[in-house]
């Protein structure tokens, strides 16, 4: 509904219709014996478009770091199985590249949560004692890994298959304080849990090279005055976001997929455990055989997080407001750009009363939410929308190239 309702709205501004109109650059061919040959004084259209996508995906895509998933445990054997499984796991990525392309500022506080939950969990586990962790130095990596399900146990309970349980910090600590002399040679180090990240220097300092060959190029043109598309600045906003969640995420594996056993059960699992399992229990985990959701309730934005949600939203939206002065089809697609960035800003400054008000049911919380989320959601569809729709009505000016074109780069 929310999609109709915008895409009527921009039909309803389109001015009158013209013909599809290309132009094709003719360079001057090198004369002969010419060693070196720089990029042309022009940009094309597409130039704009996949140096923008190939920066928003390479920022969206790498800094997803998803928690362990459901282990396979030998289940739908063979190219079948094999298939379904990694197919399920690149949907699940894609997935959740998607939300990060349609709020990204969502998932730098969810970053922020799991960033706070990382350290709570170092400082109870480093006031256990000595007689417990046998002085082992927690690391802020070794505790996302207990955070994203990294560790688990097995049951055999009533029937033959094994069940593989995902510990989750409050098990962990129980499991840990009832039979330490088991639980620690089990546990992985700092340096093994690092192996089995599987990002590596190389593509980071790609990705790092291709956002700062794309800062670079839009702060030259703004420096020398030469037009910028709506597009690239959404690029820039995308980007801020990415680098804030990425060092939120510095320490957390990336890739991990398969946990490490701790501890093994031929029958039930001992009720002290099973009544700590049950308390780690929610909306999105209704059983202790399911993995550790990355949408779970201790690892979204709660309540108490939602100023600093309005805050980054604000933030974002902000951003958008460098292409003011841009070319858009028409004057007014141009202040339903500035509208739209302005709406995006305050949309979720309601939400903020609601940090401050006791817990009234997931009924009611769910009811204040609805409507600036789904107002914020027009207001950032109505600029993915127009970010591109305006790349058919660029000034002349905008296809000015610079200095930069002749840089090493994707797009």
């Amino acid at each position: 509904m929310v999609f109709k309702c915008t895409l009527f709205l921009l039909l309803c501004c389109v001015h009158g219709a013209r013909g599809f109109v290309s132009h094709s650059p003719n360079c001057t061919i090198p004369e002969p014996g010419t060693n070196y040959v720089a990029a042309g004084n022009v940009r094309s259209t597409l130039d704009i478009l996949w140096t923008s996508l190939a920066t928003i995906i390479a920022c969206t895509y790498s800094v997803l770091h998803l928690n362990v998933p459901l282990q396979r445990d030998g289940r739908d054997p063979g190219w079948r199985g094999d298939l379904a499984w990694g197919w399920g796991g690149l949907r699940k990525k894609m997935k959740y590249c998607i939300i990060t392309i349609f709020a990204p500022e969502y998932y730098l506080v969810g970053a922020l949560v799991e960033y706070r939950s990382a350290r709570f969990l170092r400082r109870k586990l480093s006031n256990l004692g000595p007689d417990i962790h046998g002085g082992r130095g927690w690391s802020l990596r070794e505790c996302f890994y207990i955070t994203m399900g990294g560790y688990a146990i097995s049951q055999r309970g009533d029937s033959e298959h094994r069940g593989i349980v995902h510990l989750w910090p409050e098990s962990f600590i129980h499991l840990l304080k009832q039979d330490p002399a088991n639980v620690l040679p089990q546990l992985l180090t700092n340096e093994e849990i690092a192996d089995r990240s599987k990002s590596d220097m190389f593509t980071k300092t790609v990705i790092l090279v291709q956002v700062c060959y794309f800062c670079i190029t839009l702060f030259t043109r703004w420096a020398k005055r030469i037009p910028v598309t709506p597009l690239e600045v959404a690029t820039i906003a995308y980007t801020t976001c990415s680098i804030f969640t990425y060092g939120l995420f510095l320490y957390k594996p990336q890739g991990a997929t398969v946990v490490k056993m701790v501890a093994h059960y031929d029958t039930k699992l001992p009720e002290p455990l099973s009544l700590v399992l049950g308390a780690e229990l929610t909306t999105n985990r209704t059983s202790i055989l399911q993995p550790i959701s990355n949408n779970d309730s201790d690892h979204i934005p709660k309540l108490s997080t939602v100023p600093i949600l309005a805050l980054t939203s604000a933030l974002f939206g902000a951003v958008h407001l460098a292409a003011w002065d841009s070319t858009f089809p028409s004057t007014i697609e141009r202040w339903i750009w500035r509208v739209a960035a302005m709406i995006s800003m305050v949309a979720l400054i309601p939400l903020w009363p609601l940090s401050f008000l006791p817990d009234s049911g997931a009924f009611v919380v769910s009811l204040m939410l609805f409507g600036p989320i789904c107002i914020y959601a027009l207001a950032r569809l109505v600029l993915i929308v127009e970010m591109f729709r305006s790349l058919a009505y660029l000034p002349p000016e905008a296809f000015i190239a610079t200095w930069t074109t002749n840089v090493p780069h994707f797009g």
